[in-house]
């Protein structure tokens, strides 16, 4: 019964963050996160994508939604479990996740196909100017769909960077 009011709560949220999220014309890239699993973590290839989006390594962010608890080795590697988001559908204080909601970014990355209720909830409760990914099957989670699979990251990256050009980013 707690995990039907957590997941319920947690979808409402979700649907009224998505619902309010507008894209907003960028000019250049300063702050650049990627939200993701571990599964497909490894996929990622940071410094490709940082060179195609024309930013610094430092620029760019990673959350990545874990089943266990982990620390990272980089400062810019996030990891978080479903400890840190409330029944409510609010952020833990003093969390990754928490710290990732409380930043605005000019570009949000969805590195998924699948992701758990809580990471659909953090990416509804982040700000971010544009957010891109994969379609999943929250429909109007992506600003932009870039239709590829994770395990094709040059593929993704460079429909990505395709993509913003289009757009005179």
């Amino acid at each position: 019964m707690f995990q039907q009011l957590k997941k319920y709560t947690a979808q409402k949220k979700v649907a009224q963050g998505l619902a309010s999220h507008r894209p907003v014309s960028i000019k250049s890239l300063q702050k650049v996160i990627i939200l993701t699993t571990e599964k497909y973590i490894e996929f990622l290839e940071i410094s490709r994508l940082a060179s195609a989006l024309e930013i610094e390594e430092k620029q760019l962010s990673i959350f990545v939604f874990s089943k266990e608890d982990k620390t990272a080795e980089n400062s810019k590697v996030l990891f978080s479990t479903k400890k840190e988001f409330g029944w409510n559908g609010k952020l833990k204080e003093e969390s990754n996740a928490k710290k990732v909601q409380a930043e605005n970014y000019d570009l949000l990355i969805h590195y998924f196909e699948e992701a758990p209720q809580e990471l659909l909830l953090l990416s509804a409760l982040t700000q971010a100017k544009l957010k891109v990914g994969f379609p999943v099957i929250e429909n109007n989670l992506n600003d932009l769909d870039i239709a590829a699979k994770p395990k094709e990251s040059e593929v993704f990256i460079k429909e990505l960077k395709k993509y913003l050009s289009v757009i005179n980013l």
